[in-house]
């Protein structure tokens, strides 16, 4: 039983690997140290120690890392899937594509057909486990097929158009994941997943401050942010390379005067940021919301977001693309201490809009649209007490992105934003900063 591998294209096009009977164990990535079928270290769809394929009983089968995905003939691989005796393998979304091909022992006379073997106890109880399993599937299948047909029907009925639904499905293409190069001490790289930015022009992402202020920044604990890339949801689509990075100046400022205070935010304020792509993206920008739609934010109203939570780690969530859509609420209308706000104070303070839409981390920047599919916010987070997420789910509102899109907050706003945080702070702290701080502050 003889293994050939043949790449089909791109760097190692025109060569063979074969592996005798006695290689129980062939493993597929970068890693030159450690696999057999090694690719360059530039093609980095492909991991380090991608996959394997591992001799058993005349059959190979494939062994996963669970962080490199792998197709066979165009469908995602599973762990110990048994390969035929020619098969087409993929490494990577969009990687290189390889022919296996196994030859048996032609000096042998071929086995006779005889049925199969008898099953065992185990077998036959994993046989039924699976026949159970289809039968779930079809029974699932065929119960989501009555409800998307009633839901059509009832869709019909009322003659309406989901206008939040289909606004969500054609912005996905222009919602990308921010991926973040990290380099640790000796050199090596890694792709993590920080969050979530989407196009407002043709090379221009909104996205959180707090997403924006890892770049060329150490993140504790992983390594230093070399850089960032922009990667859309589809695959057969390049990277963007950010060259430029632009932070709503109230972010720091808010910041600024906590530290003053003596205490940590327990949230940011202004919470926007640009990042500036150094070439075009084919991504069609998305509509932001009038000041008069603006105005008319009401808890109750139906939002959107559109996102790349983050379901396992990071560096698996950089590799996966796992965009979702999620529908939820509004709650209420808060300023940047959480009051809440209504009429001409919500309109002048009111610029965290909070929801009830299911978050994750990886969610922060994503756009949050209203019924009609206009932009309102910018997710930027749930609170959290001791590590537990405690559902105050907020969005900074759209018009924090404008006045970054132009030149900033008017001076006369500026001031009167800072005096209302100094207000609200001190009455949070109750007796106001420490002597030696307010000492500080009236010197300068």
């Amino acid at each position: 039983m003889a293994l050939t591998i043949k790449p089909r294209g791109g760097a190692l096009a025109g060569q063979t690997f074969s592996f005798p009977d006695e290689k129980e164990t062939i493993i597929l990535g970068r890693d030159p140290a450690r696999c057999d079928v090694v690719f360059p270290p530039e093609l980095r769809r492909v991991g380090r120690e991608h996959c394997a394929l591992r001799r058993e009983l005349g059959r190979y089968k494939l062994q996963l890392n669970h962080d490199d995905p792998v197709w066979v003939e165009g469908r995602p691989a599973y762990d110990d899937q048994t390969l035929p005796p020619e098969a087409e393998l993929q490494l990577g979304r969009g990687g290189p594509r390889l022919t296996v091909l196994t030859e048996g022992n032609e000096e042998l006379p071929s086995t006779l057909h005889q049925g199969g073997h008898q099953a065992g106890s185990a077998t036959m109880a994993r046989q039924a486990a699976a026949r159970s399993r289809r039968t779930g599937a079809i029974v699932l299948c065929t119960s989501l097929l009555v409800l998307l047909a009633a839901g059509l029907v009832l869709r019909q009925v009322l003659g309406r158009q989901d206008a939040l639904g289909e606004a969500m499905e054609r912005a996905k293409a222009s919602v990308h994941m921010v991926i973040g190069i990290l380099q640790d001490r000796n050199g090596g790289e890694e792709e993590v997943s920080l969050g979530t930015a989407w196009a407002v022009d043709k090379n221009l992402f909104a996205t959180n401050a707090h997403v924006a202020g890892f770049w060329h920044k150490p993140i504790r604990g992983r390594g230093r942010c070399a850089d960032f890339l922009l990667r859309p949801c589809d695959p057969a689509l390049p990277d963007l390379r950010v060259d430029r990075v632009t932070l709503h100046p109230g972010y720091a400022e808010f910041r600024r005067l906590w530290q003053e205070a003596g205490r940590k935010a327990p949230l940011e304020a202004c919470d926007v940021a640009l990042l500036r792509t150094g070439s075009e993206s084919r991504a069609s920008p998305l509509p932001l919301a009038t000041e008069e739609e603006i105005a008319r934010i009401k808890p109750d109203q139906e939002i959107g977001i559109v996102g790349y939570p983050v379901l396992t780690s990071l560096t698996t969530a950089a590799k996966q693309r796992g965009q979702y859509t999620r529908r939820g609420r509004v709650t209420s209308i808060c300023d940047f201490f959480r009051n809440s706000r209504s009429g001409v104070r919500a309109a002048a303070e009111g610029f965290l809009i909070c929801h009830d839409a299911a978050n994750l981390g990886g969610d922060s920047g994503s756009p949050v649209f209203d019924g009609r599919g206009k932009v309102i916010g910018i997710h930027a987070g749930g609170a959290r007490q001791g590590g537990v997420r405690t559902g105050f789910n907020h969005a900074m509102r759209i018009d924090l992105l404008r006045e970054l899109l132009g030149k900033g907050p008017k001076p006369e706003i500026r001031e009167a934003r800072k005096k209302g945080w100094e207000k609200g702070i001190k009455e949070l702290i109750g007796n106001g900063p420490e002597p030696e701080i307010r000492e500080a502050r009236e010197k300068r």
